[in-house]
């Protein structure tokens, strides 16, 4: 099943303008990247120049969309005979999931989770409790969380590919903007109607993307659009402890509430032991779920809430927990000896729920190695530097002993994670006003040697960061303490 539409009614569809080609040009195979594409499909980049047009020619694309024509693209698509149309990126794309849901995945029902924190880890384990109960499942979680936007078509791909027969589950990036500084409007909203979303999921509300933002009340905003896509009749699963999340109820939906005391899936103490219930039921002990820390089990609670939503059972959600696989990067341990934890928290709220969960490590010593937050801004990195001391002495009010190495991972980031001087100086700033002990390297290399002679048999290591600390375990196997593989 193709396209089979002209480039005119493409133009038409995806609010674009035809730069060069002729629009009866016949689209007879479907959205692609350029790397993937094939004879006859529709090539979606946010950005392209002239090489983008010759190695369209070459594979034979249909035509190409882009916001951003670059360089002599015109001129080469003129001369190739290349059809090129020209739209926000975000519009192609939009109707591009639109489509692939239609088509191949006609029956499929659809969930969706945002929120700043916690959406991949709640988005994989629903998808694993839907697996779990012999479903065929479509999920767009990666450990990087690269699949949740609007900005390439790989999700229509995937679906097209996959053709999933009962579930769609679907994370979201509740904002999402281009290096060109345009955000796209009501992302998360649009995402998920595309998707036809039959279930909402909201994880929380906190700072994150201050450069696409303006105040948590804005980021709130952009969240609750998940809630809005859903159509008359659907349901929102809802954090009962988030002021924020509180207030995304509609009347025409129906609500069902997860929380730490309360909601249909919350932790309850039973002779001496927490708990994850269900429907005021025992669950599964929390020391049995693979990731047995606050921030997790609530990424849990909402997975279980929303399970149970889609007519999952009691017994196989239980046994779906138990089971669960986390993604890479997520409170990953890498090591017992010595004792490494590997995590991506990347915004103050993840950052400081991440710190707050090694106080159920026990080992009296923590070594924090983090990484800055390259190209993203000064005010969020002074955020981050905040939650990072303010964990760090929780720790210490704990009896902790905490050291903090900050690295920029110079040498081990593309240009758009690179570290500004005045971002690093931010973050700097505001551990210095602490009495939290602290360090900088900028080579990652060096920060994870410095945080090795720190540790002995009583300390644990914390890697936290998003980009700037992905390569540690490639460098740690490098050093011989992780093994190859």
């Amino acid at each position: 099943m193709s396209l089979n539409i002209t480039v005119g009614e493409l133009a038409e569809r995806i609010d674009a303008e035809i730069l060069t080609g002729d629009p009866s040009t016949l689209v007879t195979g479907w959205f692609s990247t350029l790397g993937a594409a094939r004879k006859g499909d529709v090539v979606i980049r946010w950005w392209l120049d002239h090489k983008g047009a010759e190695i369209a020619h070459e594979k034979g694309v249909a035509c190409l969309v882009t916001e951003e024509p670059r360089g002599r693209i015109l001129e080469r698509c003129e001369e190739l005979n290349v059809p090129l149309l020209r739209t926000e990126i975000d519009k192609a794309n939009e109707y591009a999931l639109h489509l692939a849901k239609r088509k191949y995945a006609p029956h499929a029902v659809t969930s969706c989770v945002t929120g700043t924190n916690g959406k991949s880890t709640t988005n994989h384990l629903i998808a694993h409790i839907l697996k779990e109960d012999g479903r065929d499942v479509y999920c767009n979680t990666d450990f990087r969380s690269e699949k949740n936007t609007l900005i390439d078509p790989v999700v229509a791909m995937e679906i097209r590919e996959t053709k999933p027969r009962d579930n769609l589950a679907i994370e979201v990036s509740e904002v999402q903007g281009l290096p060109t500084g345009r955000v796209m409007e009501d992302h998360a909203r649009r995402m998920a109607e595309a998707l036809e979303c039959e279930v909402a999921t909201i994880t929380n509300v906190g700072v994150d993307h201050t450069n696409l933002v303006s105040s948590i009340e804005e980021m709130a905003e952009a969240v609750e659009g998940l809630v809005e896509a859903l159509p008359p009749g659907g349901t929102a699963v809802l954090n009962a402890d988030d002021p924020y999340v509180r207030e995304m109820t509609r009347d025409d939906v129906e609500t069902v509430w997860y929380g730490w005391n309360e909601g249909t899936a919350h932790v309850e103490e039973i002779d001496g032991e927490e708990w994850i219930t269900l429907e005021n039921e025992p669950l599964l002990p929390v020391t049995e779920f693979p990731l047995p820390v606050d921030h997790f089990i609530y990424n849990a609670l909402a997975a279980v809430a929303t399970a149970h939503v889609l007519d999952v059972d009691t017994d196989t959600i239980a046994q779906a927990l138990k089971t669960y696989r986390p993604l890479e990067r997520r409170f990953e341990k890498l090591s017992d000896d010595p004792l490494i934890y590997d995590d991506f928290c990347h915004n103050p709220d993840g950052v400081l729920a991440t710190v707050k969960a090694l106080k159920r490590v026990p080992k009296d010593r923590v070594v924090i190695v983090f990484a800055v937050r390259g190209s993203r801004g000064v005010d969020i990195n002074r955020e981050i530097a905040r939650a990072l001391a303010e964990g760090a002495e929780y720790l210490s009010s704990l009896g902790r002993e905490v050291h903090v190495i900050v690295t920029s991972s110079e040498g081990r980031v593309d240009e758009a994670n690179v570290v500004k001087p005045e971002e690093l100086e931010a973050f700097l700033r505001e551990l210095d006003k602490t009495d939290v002990p602290h360090e900088h390297h900028p080579k990652l290399e060096d920060a994870l040697e410095r945080a090795l002679e720190l540790a002995d048999e009583n300390t644990v290591i914390l890697l936290g960061g998003a980009q700037g600390m992905e390569p540690a375990r490639e460098i740690l196997t490098e050093m011989g303490v992780l093994e190859d593989g």
